[in-house]
């Protein structure tokens, strides 16, 4: 009869075996197949909006562009797009022009989960660059006060992980992901430029922070190579 492993020799075997076990679970983790580099591209699907304190801004355009290069690896647990707003009214009274801006800013989906019926769930998170930590709007109240850069107040939505969930799914092929923003208790400031009045206007009193603001809405990503061609990126795992 064989002797029985010592103890040090039985504990590195049942190491071994659970490296072995793990990794392949660890491979099969959910994440974004997307080439090396090239350009991300994309547009609202539907409609899409921003509630801050129960005032609505909607915005008559919506892109998304980032460029990007993924040296290492061909997957990636996150990916980050840049939301570009434009020709945006406020909701308030009579209507306000609202100008976005969103200082370098972008929308980061991570933490992806399957949801059992061919999607994923992500967590959102808001990562600004460089020395920008917010997106936001300046508001106008009339088209001549913005022509002039007179705004009454500015809403500011600060940068930080946990801004809220997306659920995603593969479109057909591997032509891009669509993505269904669900971004709630937004913690966002107001800074008011123009007279205490004027911050109703803004749809809150000036100062106010909180989780009282919202963005839902739905886009479509794809993915272009350097020369615009279009390249696959979709959501594996």
């Amino acid at each position: 009869m064989r002797n029985p492993l010592p103890p040090i020799a039985a504990i590195a075997i049942a190491i071994a075996l659970s490296i072995a076990i793990a990794a392949p679970m660890a491979q099969a983790r959910s994440h974004f197949t997307v080439p090396a580099a090239g350009t991300l591209e994309g547009e609202r699907k539907g409609s899409d909006r921003f509630v801050v304190s129960g005032n609505e801004m909607a915005c008559g355009e919506l892109t998304y562009a980032t460029a990007y290069t993924n040296v290492v690896e061909p997957s990636s647990p996150s990916l980050e797009i840049m939301p570009e707003f434009s020709q945006c009214i406020v909701r308030a009274l009579t209507g306000l022009r609202a100008d976005f801006f969103q200082e370098a800013c972008y929308y980061r989906l991570y933490d992806l989960k399957a949801d059992g019926s061919g999607g994923w769930n992500a967590q959102v998170g808001i990562d600004c660059k460089g020395e920008y930590t917010a997106i936001g709007w300046d508001l106008f109240e009339t088209e001549a006060k913005y022509r002039e850069s007179h705004q009454i107040c500015s809403t500011r939505i600060p940068e930080g992980p946990g801004a809220g969930t997306a659920e995603v799914r593969n479109l057909s092929g591997t032509k891009g992901i669509e993505v269904r923003w669900r971004l709630r208790d937004l913690d966002y400031e107001l800074y008011t430029l123009r007279g205490v009045g004027s911050s109703l206007l803004c749809g809150s009193l000036a100062g106010k922070t909180g989780g009282e603001a919202s963005y839902t809405g739905t886009a479509t990503i794809s993915s272009l190579d350097l020369f615009s061609r279009p390249q696959s990126l979709q959501v594996t795992g």
